[in-house]
């Protein structure tokens, strides 16, 4: 009798471990979705740099981040496999949908606004970093808008607008696990409304091509701005340019110690006003990575203004002169 008492204390205590085993996973499992994934939340915000001070601006249907509102589950939006037909906004923000608190962006043509996200853990936790690029698209580079962009298949050059930018803004990190100087920053991002931009109401989209899953992982935001005042005159068509004569093929010269500028400067899409964005090219990015490098790509984030960006790597002597600064 006693060895069936024993024998049934024991199963039901070994059942009950497997059923908290099974709990913690499932809490695991739902923790990393919910760090899997970024999204807009103010597309027109005053910044001091590194910091958003105020926000006249944001996304459609933008419910606030409040107690009881599930604000992760209503502005996330995933597009899988990278299907065309997919809807380019989700369906609380498939239309222009604002409220007193939350209002529509307005700006002037020429004008630049400022936006931001939270990095969910993809720059200072995912190991190795994989955050990758982002681009922004609207619907008015014929000067006017034109149509809405409706499907994941409208987001192509016809209706680029700036990108691809890397989702790492170089100052942007979590409250932990994140070195001090990136420590509960919210990623920045900038774009600036064409100088030939007639008055009237524009859709935009953030396109952020994630993919950590290689079938494809891409997550929008969506928002609008109204354009006020008179633009410009469209950009001219593009001409045709002459066929440039072969040249003879200089010598490669030995890399300066430290990395050089290259592709990298020439291809970065810095904020000069607070001396971050800037890259140049570094070998020990190329050979091993690690913080401030852009995948294997060999680029590597730097600031003009080490001294308002504790902890970054100050630029090189080429970017400087790149950028005249």
């Amino acid at each position: 009798y006693q060895r069936r008492v024993r024998g049934t204390l024991f199963n039901m205590l070994k059942n009950s471990l497997m059923i908290s085993i099974a709990t913690l996973m499932l809490i695991a499992i739902a923790m990393t979705s919910v760090n899997g994934h970024s999204w807009l939340d103010c597309v027109d915000a005053t910044t001091s740099g590194k910091e958003v001070l105020s926000c006249q601006g944001y996304i459609r249907g933008y419910p606030g981040r409040k107690p009881g509102v599930n604000t992760d589950q209503i502005c996330t939006y995933l597009i899988s496999n990278r299907n065309h037909g997919a809807g380019a906004c989700s369906g609380g923000q498939s239309g222009p949908n604002y409220s007193g608190e939350f209002p529509m962006a307005e700006a002037r043509p020429g004008e630049t606004l400022y936006f931001h996200y939270r990095p969910n853990g993809h720059i200072t936790r995912d190991n190795p970093p994989r955050p990758r690029h982002y681009s922004i698209h609207w619907n008015g580079n014929s000067g006017r808008p034109s149509g809405s962009i409706n499907s994941r298949g409208d987001l192509n050059p016809s209706t680029l607008l700036k990108g691809p930018v890397p989702f790492d803004d170089g100052s942007c990190g979590e409250v932990t696990g994140a070195p001090f100087f990136r420590s509960n920053k919210p990623c920045i991002g900038s774009y600036t409304i064409p100088n030939h931009a007639q008055p009237g109401q524009y859709q935009f989209v953030w396109f952020w091509q994630f993919d950590a899953n290689p079938v494809g992982q891409e997550y929008t935001s969506c928002w609008d701005v109204r354009v006020v005042g008179q633009g410009g005159a469209p950009p001219p068509p593009p001409q045709p340019q002459p066929q440039p004569q072969p040249q003879p093929q200089p010598q490669p010269q030995p890399q300066p110690q430290g990395g050089e500028c290259g592709q990298c400067t020439a291809g970065a899409n810095p904020n000069i006003h607070t001396g971050v964005g800037f890259q140049f090219y570094s070998e020990e990015c190329k050979r091993q990575g690690g913080l401030g490098c852009i995948g294997n790509t060999g680029c590597r984030m730097c600031t003009t203004k080490p001294q308002n960006n504790p902890g970054q790597v100050h630029c090189p002597g080429c970017v400087y002169k790149f950028y005249r600064i």
